[in-house]
C-alpha cells in the first residue's frame, strides 16, 4: 500500500488503512473499494490523504504498533471524556486505566517499536486521535528509557489528556498548531494550567500525569507557557509529551496545515533541541521513528524514483529501495532492488508526493 492525496483518488482504488470515524465505528476499513460516494464523503470530512493498495506496492505491508480497534476504542474514550467534561461531569479513572493498559500492552508485545504509519483522521475527530498517538509515541519513548508499568501510566495518562484544559475553552476544539507556529493568544495559554485543574481533582490518577498537561508548553530553554519553567524544572514526563505533540501535529494531515514527511519533522525537533526541546529526550525519540517508512516514495540523486521496501532503525537513512523509474521519469519493468547500506554512490534527495509525480 502507499499514501496519497485525497485529489489523486479515483474509483475503484482500495482503502490500504483503516480510516477512523465518529460515532464509535470507522469510517472505512481497510479492503473497501472507493466509490464517487465515498470519496465525496471523505472530502466532505476533510480527509487530505489516505493508504491506498497498490499493484507495485502490493508486497509492502506496514505494521501499526497498535491494532485499529485498540486506537478506535481509545479515540472514542478521549472523545465521551471531553463531551463530558464540557457538561460538567466527570470521568472514570478504572475506564482510563483500562485503556491505557490495553495500549501498553500491546506496544510491549511489538516486535518493532518504530513509527511508521500516518494517522489518518477526520476533521471532526482530529484532537481525540491526536490525542491518543501522542500517548502512543510517548509510551514508546518510555519503553525505550526502561520505564516500569507504573511509570508508563503516569506518563500515558498524562498525554492522553495533555489538551483536556481546552475543553473550558471552547466549544469545539479544532486542529491546534500553535505551538509550532509562535506565541499563541491569550486564551490558548490558559488550557495548560486548566487541565492541570481538572485532572489533579481526581485523586485515583497520579498528580505528576497532571502535571504534564500542566507542562507541556513549557520549553527548555525557559520561554515556554504558563510558568516559564526552565528544562531543569520540567518534568520528564512533560519533556517527553512535548516533543511527542509536535511530532504527531507536524506528521499528521489537517486541512489547516498539511502534514510534513518523517524526516522534515525530525529535522525540525533536531534544530529545536536545546531551546524547545530537551536534546537527550530528542536523541531518544527520533531512534523510535522511521525516517522513511515502507512504501514511501523518493527521488534518488540519480533522477530515479524509487519506493522503501524496507527501513532500518539503527541505519535510518539507508533504507532498502526498488526503483521505479529511469532518469527520464519511465517506468521500469523489473524494478530492481537497492541497499543503499551496500551502495553509498546512491542518496535520498527528496520525498515524492506521489507515484505520478514526474512519471510518464
Amino acid at each position: 500500500m502507499r499514501i496519497t492525496a485525497i485529489e489523486n483518488v479515483k474509483p475503484g482504488m482500495v482503502v490500504g488503512k483503516t480510516i477512523f470515524g465518529s460515532l464509535h465505528q470507522n469510517l472505512l476499513n481497510t479492503g473497501t473499494v472507493l466509490t464517487n460516494k465515498y470519496i465525496k464523503r471523505l472530502v466532505d470530512l476533510g480527509i487530505v490523504s489516505l493508504y491506498i493498495q497498490d499493484e507495485y506496492f502490493e508486497d509492502i505491508d506496514i505494521d501499526d504498533v497498535i491494532c485499529d480497534q485498540t486506537r478506535l476504542d481509545a479515540g472514542n474514550f478521549v472523545k465521551d471524556v471531553m463531551e463530558n467534561m464540557r457538561l460538567g461531569k466527570g470521568f472514570e479513572p478504572k475506564e482510563c486505566k483500562k485503556i491505557i493498559n490495553s495500549l501498553i500492552d500491546e506496544l510491549l508485545s511489538s516486535k518493532e517499536l518504530l513509527i511508521k504509519l500516518i494517522d489518518i483522521r477526520s476533521v471532526s475527530d482530529y484532537t481525540y486521535f491526536h490525542s491518543v498517538n501522542v500517548a502512543i509515541l510517548s509510551g514508546i519513548v518510555g519503553i525505550s528509557l526502561g520505564y516500569t508499568h507504573l511509570k508508563l501510566q503516569e506518563l500515558m495518562v498524562g498525554a492522553l489528556f495533555h489538551d483536556i484544559g481546552k475543553t473550558v475553552l471552547y466549544e469545539n476544539i479544532s486542529c491546534q498548531h500553535s505551538q509550532v507556529e509562535g506565541k499563541p493568544h491569550d486564551d490558548f495559554n490558559q488550557h495548560p494550567g486548566l487541565g492541570f485543574d481538572i485532572l489533579k481533582k481526581n485523586k485515583d490518577l497520579s498528580i505528576l500525569s497532571a502535571h504534564v498537561a500542566f507542562q507541556h508548553h513549557e520549553r527548555y530553554d525557559g520561554k515556554g507557557y504558563p510558568r516559564h519553567l526552565p528544562g531543569s524544572e520540567i518534568h520528564e514526563y512533560a519533556k517527553i509529551v512535548s516533543i511527542a505533540n509536535s511530532y504527531d501535529l507536524l506528521t499528521t494531515d489537517c486541512p489547516e496545515k498539511p502534514r510534513i514527511p518523517f524526516h522534515e519533522a525530525v529535522e525540525y525537533l533536531m534544530i529545536s533541541a536545546g531551546t524547545v526541546f530537551a536534546p537527550e529526550l530528542v536523541n531518544q525519540f527520533i531512534h523510535c521513528i522511521a525516517l522513511y517508512p515502507e512504501s514511501t516514495i523518493i527521488k534518488l540523486n540519480t533522477g530515479e524514483i524509487a519506493v522503501i521496501v524496507m527501513s532500518y532503525k539503527d541505519f535510518a537513512t539507508r533504507p532498502r529501495v526498488r526503483i521505479l523509474t529511469d532518469k527520464n521519469g519511465q517506468k521500469i519493468t523489473d524494478q530492481p532492488t537497492i541497499e543503499l547500506i551496500n551502495n553509498l554512490t546512491y542518496f535520498i534527495v527528496k520525498v515524492v508526493d506521489d507515484f505520478n509525480e514526474g512519471t510518464n
